[in-house]
């Protein structure tokens, strides 16, 4: 990636790293408000699939965060030399939550699965989940149009992250209405394992981009 000087930047970059910026302010809001709802409502109703897609929020409002400093630094006119170190550590720190999330929704599938527990349905989380299905389309779009503009590796990363937690909201409302109308109690923890394969994907990819980031 080439990140050009504060006084090279031009009125075109200028106005993508704002507009980059405000969508990160825009998910790290977003996404704690979802994360406090959605594991609220699944503790409360004992579904690992809604406690997983909690979790997930949390960790896009983290990753948010990371790339709102990232973004930041570009537009105080730090050195590019400074730029490309942030950068890595974006992008380890994306690999990071996105392994420890993996991990986090194995275990709590597997251990429902053996338990047998049957969860309670969740008019709240169907009500976050279908509010998802809104927002995260429309952040993961604008994220990676913006990332283009930019030629950055992390903002493309991040709008994927939100394709994540589309895939996510699909497969826990898929659960949750099976669970509730045809009594399929493992529909919930298998679908959160469905989640889990892609999440790693995904933790790899930001481990390689992070690896070649400045060369």
């Amino acid at each position: 990636m080439n990140f050009p000087a504060q006084e090279e930047l031009s009125d075109r970059r200028k106005r993508s790293l704002r507009h980059a910026r405000w969508l990160e302010i825009g998910t790290i809001f977003y996404n704690v408000t979802e994360a406090g709802i959605s594991v609220t409502a699944g503790l409360l109703s004992g579904s690992p699939a809604l406690v997983s897609f909690g979790f997930d929020a949390a960790v896009e409002a983290i990753s948010a965060s990371v790339l709102f400093w990232r973004l930041v630094s570009e537009e105080s006119g730090v050195a590019q030399s400074v730029l490309s170190r942030r950068t890595k550590v974006t992008l380890y720190v994306l690999s990071l939550v996105f392994l420890l999330l993996g991990g986090f929704i194995l275990y709590e599938s597997i251990e429902k699965l053996a338990s047998q527990k049957q969860p309670d349905f969740s008019l709240v989380g169907v009500v976050i989940l279908c509010l998802s299905l809104i927002v995260n389309p429309m952040l993961s779009f604008r994220k990676r149009r913006v990332g283009k503009k930019l030629d950055s590796h992390e903002l493309i990363m991040d709008s994927r992250e939100q394709l994540i937690c589309l895939y996510m909201t699909v497969v826990v409302l898929a659960g949750l209405l099976l669970n509730k109308y045809l009594g399929w109690w493992w529909a919930d923890p298998i679908a959160a394992l469905l989640i889990v394969p892609y999440v790693l994907i995904q933790a790899w990819k930001a481990f390689r981009k992070a690896q070649n980031a400045g060369h």
